[in-house]
């Protein structure tokens, strides 16, 4: 397994470097972000088409890839520590739960990646517009992290898999609370 990590670790790596020759006049945070919306791309399309089958080193690859991008023991790094564990782990008889649960999440980010693009990489898109895509950014994550990956959770037999569960959803609770914060600067 480690083996394989290391190859995807490498691959995110290459894909991200590949980057600005595609989008020269970026940033780096930008290409960042086209690396993880080529994850999440990847993380649906695998369970659309077989949702019991997810290759979890290539996110576990893209996670420990995207450490290298956030300062140490920040809440995004712990986030990504937290989800390396829970990709790592035995599944078990929780197993179809777990990759509906990573389909939820990542499925969660797809606005994200858009409003960000939007805040960070649009001139003149309108304090009302922004305002309208972190709303549908704040939906979206109590739709989708609260609501449904926290049913997710409570279905899980394994209470170490619970724990780790209930360590992202308060990491998500900051990360909400972020989003707030941010609505109420614009």
């Amino acid at each position: 397994m480690i083996d394989t990590v290391v190859q995807y670790t490498i691959l995110w790596m290459i894909i991200h470097k590949t980057l600005p020759f595609i989008f020269p006049i970026q940033s780096n945070k930008f290409h960042i972000n086209m690396v993880s919306i080529i994850h999440c791309a990847s993380v649906l399309l695998q369970y659309l088409i077989n949702s019991s089958d997810i290759n979890t080193n290539i996110s576990i690859g893209f996670f420990v890839y995207d450490l290298f991008n956030s300062r140490i023991l920040s809440m995004y790094f712990l986030h990504h520590l937290g989800s390396i564990y829970l990709l790592s782990s035995e599944f078990g008889i929780d197993k179809s739960i777990c990759m509906y649960s990573f389909f939820i999440l990542e499925l969660s980010n797809i606005p994200l990646y858009f409003a960000y693009a939007i805040i960070h990489h649009t001139s003149n898109f309108g304090k009302k517009n922004i305002r309208c895509w972190i709303i549908i950014e704040m939906i979206s994550f109590l739709i989708f992290r609260v609501v449904i990956f926290s049913y997710q959770m409570f279905l899980l037999s394994s209470h170490c898999l619970k724990l780790t569960g209930v360590v992202l959803q308060l990491f998500g609770w900051v990360w909400f609370a972020g989003l707030y914060k941010q609505l109420s600067n614009v």
